[in-house]
């Protein structure tokens, strides 16, 4: 999906496209670029969905930062207003040269952000698949500088409705990725919570859950406590299983977030054979279904990683 490109344009299309009003806090230059912006692009093909002009390059000098939709997504119900690509281009010369371009898929808004702390702009993507939840339809793309001061992709997800937190206070921020625990809840009582924590290392965003321990363990504390009160307070009845049921996934996803497969597992020992006898058996086999799952998904990601 990542190309760099570094010839000049082969050929020439006049594009004039508005921005959207959204502005830098970290390029004062950009604030003259509010109206029309007018350049010699190649276009081919394509309709411009906005534009916006700011140093993501920290050289002093404004990139061109186009967003772009294919004409033949016109024809795509699903896509409505979605851009499927966004460019950068070097304006110090004409033609202006593309520094990086990148596919975008659903992709809704652009927002100018110092993401990771260098006090130069990052270019922040918001996607949306549609539906009505956003945990599996919302996701991110992320451009800014490397390592090696090149302008490319430092963070994507499809989904997992991604934020934003400096959760260290060390200027630069983390991105959190949220999942879902459906098992026998009805939709509106879906259990939410953090899967990911992704740090910026220098030259791209990696998982660091292990990092972020305290943050984890504060939610798994608090979860913990609602699961025991559960615990202590339990009478059989419809009402008591339910909430049992729930506090103790609650406990377990995060317990899986925090330490992976074995931490999950290590909880559910502690409680199995309470909970064994004090909720219903299908209630009981799929949170054992759970911790099973989660082997089964740590096994899967070690096998990816290493083929």
């Amino acid at each position: 999906m990542l190309r760099i490109i570094t010839s000049v344009l082969p050929f020439a299309l006049l594009l004039t496209a508005c921005g959207d009003g959204r502005k830098p806090s970290v390029s004062p230059a950009a604030e003259t670029d509010s109206s029309v912006q007018a350049t010699v692009i190649t276009l081919s093909g394509r309709q411009v969905s906005d534009s916006m002009r700011v140093d993501v390059t920290g050289d002093g000098s404004d990139e061109l930062v186009v967003l772009t939709r294919s004409d033949s997504l016109d024809t795509d119900p699903l896509m409505g207003d979605c851009f499927d690509r966004i460019d950068f281009y070097e304006t110090k010369q004409m033609p202006y040269r593309t520094l990086f371009f990148d596919l975008v898929d659903f992709g809704t808004s652009l927002a100018i952000e110092d993401v990771t702390g260098d006090s130069i702009a990052d270019v922040l993507i918001q996607l949306d698949a549609g539906g009505n939840n956003p945990i599996t339809a919302r996701g991110m793309h992320l451009y800014g500088l490397n390592d090696k001061r090149q302008v490319t992709l430092l963070f994507y997800a499809m989904s997992g409705a991604p934020q934003v937190k400096d959760l260290d206070g060390d200027g630069s921020g983390e991105i959190l990725v949220s999942d879902q625990f459906w098992g026998m809840v009805a939709h509106s009582e879906v259990i939410g919570f953090t899967r990911d924590i992704y740090a910026f290392d220098g030259s791209t965003y990696v998982r660091s859950n292990a990092r972020f321990a305290d943050f984890f363990d504060a939610n798994i504390r608090t979860r913990h406590d609602a699961y025991m009160l559960a615990k202590d307070t339990h009478a059989k009845t419809e009402d008591a299983r339910g909430r049992l049921y729930m506090r103790m996934a609650d406990y377990l996803v995060w317990s899986f977030a925090r330490g992976g497969a074995s931490r999950c597992a290590s909880a559910w020992r502690g409680e199995r054979d309470f909970l064994r006898d004090a909720l219903h058996e299908e209630q009981y086999d799929d949170l054992e279904a759970f911790v099973d799952e989660c082997h089964s998904m740590e096994y899967e990601q070690t096998r990816q990683r290493s083929s």
